[in-house]
C-alpha cells in the first residue's frame, strides 16, 4: 500500500510539473546587452509590482518559451497601412498611404490557415466585402512586391 500511494504520488508531482503557463500575447519585445536581457509582454494580469521611486518593475505571467505565429520588419518606413474598421460587419478598408500604389497585394486567411482571397490593390483606399463570410477572426496581410508591409487580425462580428 505504501508504495502505490508512492508511485501515485509521484506520478501526481510528475504530471502537475510538467503543466506550464503559456502567454499568447498582442505585443512584446527582447532586449539585451553587455550588462543582461530583459523581455516583456502586453496584454497580461499584474502580479508584482516594485519600485525604487526611479524605476518601476512590473511582474506579471510572462513565461520564456514562444509561440510566434508572425515576425516581420518593415523595410518601408514610408509606407503607412492602416486597416479599420475592427471589428467590422460587412466591409473593411485598406488605406495606403503612399505616393506610389504599383505592387501592392493583399491576402485574406481563416484561422485555420485557410486563404480565402489574395488580389492586387490598385487604390490607395481598397475596400474589402466580407458579406459573404461567418463571424470569425481572420488575418489579413499587405505586400509591397512580396514583402509584408502591414499583418493584422480582423474580427467579423454578425
Amino acid at each position: 500500500m505504501k508504495k502505490t500511494l508512492s508511485l501515485f504520488s509521484l506520478c501526481l508531482f510528475l504530471s502537475i510539473s510538467s503543466i506550464a503557463q503559456e502567454l499568447i500575447s498582442n505585443n512584446g519585445a527582447y532586449y539585451s546587452n553587455a550588462n543582461g536581457s530583459l523581455t516583456w509582454s502586453v496584454g497580461e494580469a499584474v502580479i508584482t509590482t516594485i519600485s525604487d521611486g526611479t524605476d518601476t518593475l512590473t511582474q506579471g505571467f510572462h513565461q520564456s518559451r514562444f509561440s510566434f505565429v508572425s515576425i516581420y520588419e518593415s523595410y518601408f518606413e514610408d509606407i503607412s497601412v492602416i486597416i479599420y474598421p475592427n471589428p467590422t460587419a460587412n466591409q473593411f478598408s485598406i488605406d495606403i498611404n503612399t505616393s506610389d500604389i504599383s505592387g501592392f497585394t493583399y491576402t485574406m486567411f481563416d484561422l485555420n490557415g485557410k486563404l480565402l482571397c489574395k488580389k492586387e490593390i490598385a487604390n490607395n483606399i481598397t475596400d474589402v466585402d466580407m458579406q459573404n463570410y461567418p463571424a470569425a477572426t481572420y488575418y489579413v496581410s499587405v505586400y509591397k512586391d512580396g514583402i509584408s508591409v502591414k499583418a493584422t487580425q480582423i474580427i467579423k462580428n454578425y
